[in-house]
């Protein structure tokens, strides 16, 4: 069928056919150029099973070991010859049998065998006899008469087969983004997950702002990384990507930053989970990125945090006076909070936006909830409801950032570095000495216009 479409392509002007029958077998006409588009070189992208390899493997050494003895070939059937492209990552310790195996691929003229070719090059571009089938396949290439278009397109590119190959692909990427580039190179398929690939995708990130910018890597991100989480086909390079990607994001200064930020946040604690939760292996990405994260992390819970805390408080007046002073004054701070943790009582915990992917910890009273925030090296928690604001040294809190609950007359009885309680907010008493504190032990300074309330 695939044949009759490329004839009726090449013969005639029609575009769109239908059959005429008394109950028509289509709604709507079948796009032709569609349909060879989409089917007529698909055979290019099909690899054997690993179990099928396996067999051609045992195949060949039978093969090798009977011309060994006998000077004349017995096992290898013609058929499986054209698979041998993708045996010879077992051989490149073994320069006889590669040699043998090389000189069957070559005897062997057909078009199949070239695409095996190809598929395996891209596949282990790195490896050893990945040289070897360079050759090979430009040798083919230029022989090559037929009219398969992707066939075409690789004879029309041979730089991909060429040395310095991979600097050349990632320049004209820059040039015409990602998906086009795959495209009319015949990157498509199988071979758009090939290694070749994944390794222009990483230059890509791992690039600067200038030659490669946020919103072209948001972009590839979005459009090809992102579609495929399902079926993980680039899950072995996510480290290097989310890695530049999270630094990138975080030192642009675009429009599109906090949809940037919010859209990562979500996909990257649904991939590798909450890195401030114990256990949780965040190892692969960098330690850079990783701060960077969390610090994205922890502004969240903080907003979250005043928001319902605030929607909690919005009968009672007092409440809210008292609360709003302690949410002005930590807003100050926001940039400098590198990790927070909230725990959220049960009343609270019913405000959390279903969509929320975050988890939090629990307080162990229904109607009051806290929040744990590091500065520097100092780790303070403070209270949604009466309660002193407690500090301490890093490496002295009791409590750890990730912790599953926390119980509120361990935390009221609890020894501590100091202690506020949050008197005279209209008159920035504990406010000051609050600061003051940041300042002697975190380096880190603000006037009280900062969080003064107008």
């Amino acid at each position: 069928m695939i044949k009759l479409a490329e004839k009726l392509l090449q013969s005639s002007k029609v575009v769109n056919f239908k059959f005429k029958t008394k109950k028509p077998i289509f709604k709507e006409p079948i796009k032709i150029q569609s349909f060879v588009d989409k089917y007529g070189n698909a055979d290019i992208n099909v690899k054997p099973a690993e179990d099928a390899i396996e067999r051609i493997w045992e195949n060949f050494n039978r093969e090798y070991q009977y011309y060994e003895l006998h000077q004349e070939r017995k096992y290898l059937l013609p058929r499986d010859e054209k698979y041998l492209p993708f045996i010879l990552s077992k051989l490149v310790d073994d320069s006889k049998k590669m040699r043998f195996a090389y000189n069957i691929m070559r005897n062997n003229t057909s078009k199949k065998m070239l695409k095996n070719e190809i598929i395996e090059y891209f596949s282990s571009y790195k490896a050893r006899h990945a040289i070897l089938l360079a050759l090979d396949i430009c040798d083919r290439l230029a022989d090559y008469k037929g009219r398969n278009n992707r066939l075409l397109l690789f004879k029309a590119n041979t730089y991909l087969f060429q040395e310095n190959n991979i600097d050349e692909a990632y320049k004209r990427c820059c040039q015409m983004g990602v998906q086009d580039y795959l495209k009319a190179n015949g990157l498509t398929g199988i071979l758009s997950y090939s290694d070749f690939v994944k390794k222009i995708i990483c230059m890509l990130f791992e690039a600067d702002n200038k030659s490669f910018d946020v919103k072209n890597k948001y972009s590839l991100y979005k459009n090809v990384i992102l579609p495929s989480n399902e079926d993980g086909s680039y899950k072995d390079i996510y480290n290097s990507i989310f890695s530049n990607l999270i630094i990138a994001v975080e030192h642009c200064n675009c429009t599109e930053k906090e949809e940037y930020i919010k859209s990562l946040r979500n996909v990257l604690v649904s991939i590798y989970k909450d890195p401030r939760i114990k256990g949780v292996n965040w190892k692969g990405i960098s330690q850079e990125a990783r701060e960077i994260f969390i610090k994205w992390l922890s502004q969240r819970d903080l907003k979250l945090f005043f928001e319902i805390i605030s929607q909690s408080y919005a009968g009672s007046y007092d409440n809210q006076k008292m609360w709003r002073y302690r949410k002005q004054f930590w807003q100050a701070y926001l940039p400098e909070i590198t990790s927070t943790w909230v725990f959220f009582g049960a009343d609270a915990e019913c405000e959390i936006p279903k969509s929320e992917v975050m988890k939090y910890g629990k307080f162990s009273v229904p109607s009051k909830s806290c929040i744990m925030m590091q500065i520097g090296n100092c780790i303070f928690i403070e209270r949604s409801h009466n309660g002193k604001l407690k500090v301490w040294l890093k490496h002295e809190c009791p409590f750890k950032m990730g912790a599953e609950k926390l119980n509120e007359n361990i935390l009221t009885n609890v020894s501590v570095y100091d202690e506020w309680t949050h008197s005279s907010p209209q008159s920035y008493n504990w406010q000051q000495k609050v600061s003051a504190f940041i300042q002697d032990n975190c380096g880190i300074n603000k006037n009280e216009e900062d969080y003064e309330i107008d």
